[in-house]
């Protein structure tokens, strides 16, 4: 680097040097010449050209005398060399002293004082290595006339001038190597200074950028120019903003990397004979990176900063920084001081503090074994007052050193498998290290301390205190031993003291010998401190849920033996031992098991096994005494083995069954049972707490005037008394007695190779029943019946498998109140068996037959109260198998032979509530269903029921369709649909309506009726549709809307269906109609209705209002009221009796004919045809009144008035006969004399008129039954009066 900057200094001056020899050839000339100088200045030019082997001009010349010698002001200076213009060196002005102390040296004239002013400088290093001057030929190769001696340049005669000066100057410099950058410096001033061997050099720079980046060189040394050996002087050297990086990659090591950098310093150097004896200075960089190679993870420094001091006297090295700081982007180290010092045959360190948070930063730099081994831990903390000592070949060594909560962890990407452990870690230790190649001493004194060593423990432990001393050192087989022999480590939760020694060999296992006592432990925490890296998983995992708590006063751990081979149970070289008295454990024995409480025992782990001394204890509110419970294997786990004896609420061994793994067969059975009073129980049991073993169970219970029920059917056993005894098989009973309302009952408990049996016979009245089924309604079940009660339980060994309890009886002597098939009397036997499912879940399956036919299944689901509730339902009627599948509502299936509504919706009726809990779904076949007067054969129907929407279908011989409810609770409207409705109507039954039993049908609870038969059938025959709108009103039923449109019939009817508030009997209804009826044939519509044929044709209108009291369904004739007026068109009566078809009693007009043939038989021989029959009737009381009733035909006119009595079935009738004599007339005169005798009869019909008509008037009463009337023709026309006195005038 020396000669390399000599090299640099030397070419650097070279052209210099031209400019110099330019002078002194000018001066040579100037004292014998000056005033004609300038007339020279070609031969100058030329001279110094081939002396330079380059172009050389001269501007202008210029001299003066100053002093004792003369001044020459060389202008506009150009060098250059070849023809490249771009190699081309400038100067302003050139001044030169040339005073009488001006000598010639070595053959050349050198000028006292010389300065230069504007030099433009470019230096290029070429690939070579070489530097080159712009403008001056450096190349000692060259071919120039100049001899190589004339051509060679010398740095001496700098030294000779007494001063140089460069004012204004810049250099251009390229490297071409590409090891320093091309720079620009600028504002170059230079003041160089000489006298003799003295050499003064003040020289300020900058360089060409946005930073200001500034350089200040002093100097002041004496030396012997050809011999630096002899250099004695000081340097100072001031930079400011710097980024010195790219200048100095040639002496960086290869394996760094340095971005860019910005540097202040101030540096002092001494030189003493030609050798560096001191560097003293202060120095800050600022915004670095170092990156070693390799490496991903550049060290970035904000800010490093440190006065420093350097000194070598004497074969001795001294190093010393003061106030060293250091600022990463995330870390700070604090002011610091560092000193080290080597001689030859030892080396000494010393730092007042040491970060260890740099760690991670200063990796990359060290070497690779280093960096492995520090990559295994994350270390933090500080470290104060290091000293350390060695020797060059590190065999001797010493250190010391004081550690402030220092943390070294391992360093895992995650947390390791319990089993592959790793290196041991502390968080906050404190204390003093002493160490050396002989072993060390570590001097702990440490509070809030963590301990870890993954994969051994699976968390840290904490530490409150940690104080002792612990010692290491090597042994002669190469061994090295750990040793403490009084450690103590208090963790928050347990007080240890330790004694320890450990021997680590080079090669194979590691040999423990150590003994921990301990005391005030706290088990909610054990867990903490399992060292699970060595132990078998199950015995960690029962452990961890195991020991929820309890107090550990006093106990001890010792571990001796290879490390390899624990626990010892196989090799039984070693010895592994904890035993400890433990108050208020609380242990978790196994899931879902109640915990063992309140418990006071000796716990032992003895190498591979576990025993626990269990002096007292709770289950649940059983006292535990006299217990043990042992595990002879750790490693595999073996089943835990548990004997003692327990005293307590016998309620706890219902618990035991329903909350433990036995709930998987006796769960619900746990929940259907309730059981009071206290009892004892001997146990010895297994239970497998790995894959290992299987479950043993052996035990006894002792009742003693206990009190067992079943709660949700009401059954209680009270006083029983007597042993049961269990096993894995089952149970069985040894004088087990128990009284049962108010009977004392033998229960008998036997097991099978299958099943546990329980039998017991009971009485029970209907009271009891109900107490034990809470859902029989009271008064369905009435007298007393016996019992047999079986509970089945299979073995536990058993898979899925459920308790079933069954109830068997005939029902003798036991009245069903309910409607067929269901209901039965009390001296008929109907057997009934009821079978129970209690399995392992809240689900209650329910099978029962009950009689031959009639057989279902119920699903009951135990809710959050303990209250049975019914989820699903099934009952089926029949021989045919019932459907498999049961759905989630109630469901109805089947057949039967014949369903009376009335007896169904009655005891319906008398239900507290006819909303069901779940969804019904009925689907049913009947040959028969009757209600009231009505009947369906061969039904299908289907009903459904979600809530209180209703909805179904029916499919009979009679009518199909389908209806809908809204509301089951409100009643408000009911929606039908029929496809079809067939009735076959009896117009004249023989059972009067007064004997037919009155409708119990209360018109207050029908709801609104919306009824569309799209096809209405009566007696074979199509009525069309049919439209039925209804409302309810306050007291009953508005028919809104009643519309039947046929071809032969249209009506349109509305009115009320409504109870009489005033009455106090519950079936006084009245019903209100109002009517409007059409025909275009009344005959045909009468016969399709099925009365007999009476009238032929005819078109009618009827209309009118009637009322009477009882409902639509019962019409009483004699009850009857309103009005009808009639009018019928175009039609015929025919010759039959009346009692054919009494609704034309009130006319009997064929009868009439009959008995008017002595003076018109003529007339009527073949029915009575009309052109028009009207009039009105009124009803009252049974009767019909008529005043104004005419029938006009061709043969006559009838004028009817009187009563028509329709209960009665009897006549009190006028009728004015006017027979037409004019068509008699006409038709006895074609008869008498042809055809002039017709044409006189009908000239007289035509002159006489209306006149004979009323001569021929004849007016008769008509009295006497419907079926025999007397029939009086009268001679003057009587007065008729009404009921109600009124008279009936019919002139």
């Amino acid at each position: 680097m020396r000669a390399r900057l000599s090299k640099l200094f030397k070419f650097s001056w070279v052209g210099l040097l031209a400019l110099i020899i330019i002078a002194g050839v000018i001066v040579s000339f100037g004292r014998l010449a000056s005033p004609y100088i300038a007339e020279f200045k070609s031969d100058i030019e030329s001279e110094v050209s081939t002396l330079l082997s380059s172009s050389v001009s001269i501007g202008s010349i210029k001299t003066r005398w100053a002093g004792f010698g003369p001044k020459l002001e060389l202008h506009k200076i150009v060098i250059q060399q070849g023809d490249d213009e771009t190699s081309t060196l400038y100067l302003r002005q050139v001044d030169l002293d040339l005073g009488i102390k001006s000598l010639f040296k070595e053959g050349h004239f050198l000028p006292w004082n010389i300065t230069l002013h504007g030099l433009s400088l470019r230096l290029t290093m070429n690939k070579n290595g070489e530097i080159q001057v712009v403008g001056v030929n450096t190349d000692p190769s060259s071919t120039s006339p100049a001899s190589s001696k004339e051509r060679h340049f010398s740095l001496e005669p700098l030294f000779d001038l007494r001063r140089i000066e460069l004012a204004d100057t810049q250099i251009f410099w390229v490297d071409e190597t590409g090891r320093t950058p091309s720079t620009h410096f600028e504002h170059i001033n230079l003041l160089m200074r000489n006298d003799d061997e003295r050499h003064q050099l003040d020289l300020t720079f900058s360089i060409a950028d946005e930073q200001q980046q500034s350089v200040k060189i002093a100097a002041d040394i004496r030396a012997d120019i050809d011999s630096l050996e002899s250099l004695d002087g000081n340097f100072y050297l001031q930079v400011e903003n710097v980024k010195p990086i790219n200048w100095l990659k040639s002496v960086i090591p290869a394996n760094l990397t340095f971005h860019e950098a910005t540097s202040n310093a101030e540096v002092w150097v001494s030189a003493n004979k030609g050798e560096i004896s001191s560097i003293t200075g202060q120095a800050e960089v600022s915004n670095m990176s170092v990156q070693p190679a390799g490496s991903n993870h550049p060290l970035k420094i904000e800010k490093v900063s440190s006065e420093f001091n350097w000194q070598q006297t004497d074969g001795q090295l001294v190093f010393e920084l003061n106030d060293f700081e250091l600022e990463t982007a995330e870390k700070s180290w604090p002011a610091t001081r560092l000193f080290y010092k080597r001689h030859s045959n030892e080396a000494y360190l010393s730092l007042d503090h040491f970060n260890a948070d740099f760690w991670p930063e200063a990796l990359p730099f060290l070497p690779e074994d280093q960096v492995q081994m520090l990559n295994q831990f994350e270390i933090s903390g500080q470290v104060h007052n290091l000293k350390a000592s060695w020797s060059p070949d590190f065999s001797n060594w010493h250190t010391s050193l004081e550690l402030e909560n220092i943390d070294a962890v391992p360093a895992l990407q995650q947390a390791p498998e319990i089993g592959d452990i790793k290196s041991p870690g502390i968080e906050n230790l404190s204390g003093k290290l002493l160490a050396s190649h002989l072993g060390g001493k570590l001097e702990i004194d440490s509070k809030l301390v963590n301990f870890s060593q993954p994969g051994l423990f699976r968390k840290p432990i904490p530490l409150k205190k940690m104080n002792g001393l612990l010692y290491w050192y090597p042994q002669e087989n190469a061994s090295w031993v750990i040793q403490s022999d009084y450690l103590v480590a208090n963790t928050p939760h347990l007080e240890t003291a330790s004694r320890i020694y450990i021997e680590i060999p080079k090669e194979g296992g590691i040999n423990v010998d150590l003994q921990t006592d301990f005391k005030d432990g706290d088990g909610t925490h054990a867990s903490l401190y399992y060292p699970a890296g060595i132990m078998n998983p199950d015995l960690v995992s029962w452990l961890d849920r195991s020991i929820i708590s309890g107090n550990v006063t006093s106990g001890s751990f010792v571990l001796k033996g290879p490390l390899d081979d624990f626990a010892f149970s196989k090799s039984h070289n070693g010895r592994f031992e904890i035993l400890f008295d433990v108050e208020d454990l609380i242990v978790d024995y196994r899931q879902e098991w109640p915990r063992l409480e309140e418990a006071d025992a000796r716990v032992r782990f003895l190498n591979n096994s576990l025993s626990i001394d269990l002096f007292n204890g709770k289950i649940l509110d059983t006292d535990v005494s006299g217990a043990t419970a042992s595990i002879p294997s750790l490693d595999p786990i073996y089943p835990i083995h548990i004997k003692g004896e327990t005293n307590g609420p016998a309620s706890d061994n219902l618990r035991l069954l329903g909350e433990t793994t036995l709930k998987e067969q006796f769960a619900s059975l746990a929940s259907a049972l309730n059981i009071k009073g206290n009892d004892r129980v001997s146990l010895d049991f297994k239970i497998p707490l790995g894959s290992t073993g299987d479950y043993e169970l052996n035990g006894i219970v002792k009742f003693t005037d206990n009190t067992l029920s079943l709660n949700d059917w009401n059954l209680q056993l009270k006083q029983v008394n007597g042993e049961l005894l269990f096993d894995l098989d089952g149970l069985s009973s040894h004088n087990l007695t128990a009284n049962t309302y108010g009977s004392k009952t033998r229960v008998k408990v036997s097991h099978d190779k299958q099943n546990t049996l329980i039998n017991s016979n009971l009485s029970l009245n209907d009271k009891q029943i109900r107490q034990l089924i809470d859902a029989v309604p009271e008064g369905l079940v009435n007298g007393r019946s016996n019992w047999q009660i079986n509970l089945i339980i299979p073995p536990l060994s058993q898979k899925n498998s459920v308790v079933t309890l069954n109830l068997l009886s005939d029902l003798e002597g036991t009245n069903i109140s309910a409607p067929k098939p269901f209901g039965k009397p009390l001296e008929f036997k109907k057997p009934l068996d009821v079978e129970v499912e209690i399995g392992s879940t809240d689900e209650l399956p329910i099978k029962f037959s009950y009689g031959r036919d009639i057989k279902g299944k119920v699903l009951l689901n135990i809710d959050n109260r303990g209250e049975p509730v019914m989820d699903a339902a099934q009952v089926h009627l029949g021989s045919k198998p019932m459907p498999k599948t049961l759905e989630n509502h109630l469901q109805v299936t089947g057949a039967i032979d014949k369903v009376e509504l009335n007896g169904w919706l009655d005891w319906i009726g008398e239900s507290d509530n006819t909303r069901a809990s779940m969804p019904v779904e009925i689907n049913m076949q009947t040959d028969e269903m009757h209600y009231e007067d009505f009947a369906l054969t061969n039904v299908n129907f289907k009903v459904n029921q979600d809530g209180d929407e209703l909805s179904g279908s029916i499919n009979s011989h009679e009518l199909a369709g389908t209806f809908s409810l809204d509301s089951l609770q409100d009643l408000q409207q009911v929606t039908i649909s029929l496809d079809k409705v067939q009735l076959d109507l009896e117009s004249d039954s023989d059972k009067q309506a007064d004997e037919k039993e009155k409708s119990k049908i209360d018109p207050a609870r029908i709801p609104g009726i919306d009824l569309i038969v799209k096809n209405l059938i009566i007696n074979e025959e199509p009525f069309g549709k049919l439209l039925l709108e209804t409302s309810r009103a306050k007291n009953g039923t508005k028919i809104d809307t009643l519309f039947i449109t046929g071809d032969n019939l249209q009506a349109d009817i509305s009115g009320q269906w409504m109870n009489l508030a005033s009455s106090q009997q519950t079936d006084a209804q009245k019903t209100d109609l109002i009517i409007d009826l059409n025909s275009p044939n009344l005959g045909k519509a009468l016969k399709q209705l099925g009365y007999a044929e009476q009238i032929d044709k005819g078109t009618a209108e009827i209309s009118g209002q009637l009322n009477w009291l009882g409902s639509p369904l019962n019409l009483e004739k004699n009850k009857i009221s309103g009005q009808l007026d009639l009018d019928i068109q175009e039609g015929r009566f025919l010759d039959v009796e009346p009692g054919a078809g009494r609704i034309l009693g009130i006319l009997n007009i064929a009868a009439l004919g009959r008995r008017l043939s002595l003076d018109f038989s003529d007339l009527f021989k073949d029915g009575f045809s009309f052109d028009e029959i009207s009039g009105k009737f009124t009803f009252d009381e049974g009767n019909a009144y008529t005043k104004d009733m005419t029938i006009k035909s061709p043969a006559a006119l009838l004028e009817l008035s009187g009563r028509t009595g329709i209960a009665a079935e009897d006549f009190d009738q006028v009728v004015m006969v006017t027979p037409s004599v004019q068509s008699g007339l006409t038709i006895a005169g074609a008869v008498a004399g042809g055809p002039a005798g017709a044409a006189i009869g009908f000239v007289a019909q035509k002159l006489i008129g209306d006149e004979v008509d009323k001569i021929a008037r004849t007016r008769y009463e008509i009295k006497g039954p419907w079926d025999k009337p007397e029939i009086t023709k009268l001679k003057k026309i009587p007065v008729v009066t009404d009921n109600n006195d009124k008279t009936l005038n019919f002139e």
